[in-house]
C-alpha cells in the first residue's frame, strides 16, 4: 500500500519498528516527528496528545475507526502545524534550520 518514494512517519520509533518486527515492509526513509518537534522546540514534546494540548490544538476529527484513525488523525494536525511553525520561523534571517535526520530501523 507504499509508494517506494514514500517516507514513513511516526510519533517515537515504536509503532513502525513493531510494524517492521510483525514482517512488514518499510521504505528505507523514515521520521520521526516526536524528535523532529523536540530539536525544533528544543524542549520535550511528550505524547501526541501532550503537545497538541500544549499549543492548544483542536482535538482533530477521526479518520478512521478506532484508536488508529484517531492517532494518525492527530499525527497529521501536528505535521500541518509543525509545517506551518517551520514556515514562519526560517523565515527569519536569524533562524537556524534545526538538524532533523530520518532514523533507520
Amino acid at each position: 500500500f507504499s509508494r517506494p518514494n514514500d517516507v514513513f512517519c511516526g510519533w517515537g520509533t515504536y509503532s513502525l519498528t513493531l510494524f517492521k518486527k510483525a514482517g512488514g515492509t518499510l521504505p528505507e526513509t523514515r521520521i520521526d516527528l516526536r524528535l523532529a518537534a523536540r530539536e525544533f522546540l528544543k524542549a520535550s514534546v511528550g505524547t501526541m496528545s501532550a503537545f497538541r494540548a500544549h499549543f492548544g490544538m483542536a482535538e482533530p476529527p477521526s479518520i478512521a475507526s478506532g484508536r488508529a484513525g484517531r492517532r494518525i488523525a492527530e499525527l497529521k494536525a501536528i505535521v500541518n502545524y509543525t509545517a506551518t511553525l517551520m514556515s514562519f520561523t526560517s523565515e527569519n534571517p536569524f533562524f537556524t534550520q534545526p538538524r532533523v535526520p530520518p532514523f533507520k530501523l
